[in-house]
């Protein structure tokens, strides 16, 4: 996972000087897409892929099962006022076993959240997402609301910082008890330029559970996440 860490890192690195499109090169490029009719937008849309290096932990007892692998995705933001943005995400990918008893996992997710920000360097953000794991044995679903605040600030030039913390209270899991307690955490730098946008963050979400026959259950999705998108709109 460190190595895939550090390719991700050393690709965001470069993308600002790299990837940015000289303007006629863009126009081009929109206008085979159809993408050129979003230019007169009143509001700004921003359009991105993600690849995220994803681990996937449970813990039961002494015994630990972790999977990690990538899982790229596509999203979407769009500022319906001054203060309020929207965005939907869709990912998906496989996790093998790192080892046993791990077993190799599919999932696949889809995110709703909305920023409201009151002040420039800070915002709540609330969200609904539903996520599945998939294995030769199973099928299990997870749908959760989770709600927090972000605090932005700028870095150095186009760069920013981000970090955010959020609870989720509520949780529903297929199969099994809901969780007893649920958090998640994030950090991120971020470069924007008028079209450009790249960003690397880290999450990390924890679940504990009810102990099960003596045992305590944790659960933990950590995953290290470069975007890379443009901005659509005025």
């Amino acid at each position: 996972m460190r190595r895939a860490a550090a390719l991700l890192l050393a690709a965001l690195a470069a993308a600002p000087a790299a990837l940015a499109p000289a303007p006629l090169a863009a126009q081009g490029w929109a206008a085979r897409l159809g993408l050129d009719r979003l230019e007169r937008l009143r509001r700004p849309v921003v359009v991105w892929g993600e690849l995220a290096v994803v681990e996937h932990r449970v813990a039961l007892g002494d015994e630990v099962e972790q999977a990690t692998g990538p899982v790229p995705g596509i999203a979407a933001q769009a500022s319906l006022t001054s203060w309020l943005d929207l965005r939907a995400a869709v990912r998906g990918g496989t996790l093998g076993a790192d080892g046993a008893p791990a077993e190799e996992r599919r999932m696949g997710e889809l995110a709703l959240a909305a920023e409201a920000i009151p002040l420039s360097w800070i915002a709540v953000v609330g969200g609904v997402s539903t996520r599945v794991y998939r294995t030769d044995f199973g099928r299990q679903r997870w749908t959760r609301l989770t709600i927090g605040p972000e605090v932005r600030t700028p870095l150095h030039g186009r760069f920013a910082g981000r970090v955010r913390v959020a609870a989720a209270p509520y949780v529903a899991v297929s199969d099994t008890r809901a969780p007893t307690r649920a958090l998640e955490g994030a950090a991120a730098v971020t470069y924007e330029s008028a079209r450009l946008r790249a960003s690397l963050a880290y999450s990390l979400e924890r679940y504990d559970f009810e102990p099960a026959q003596g045992s305590r259950r944790l659960e933990q999705v950590s995953g290290l996440t470069a975007s890379l998108g443009w901005r659509l709109g005025r």
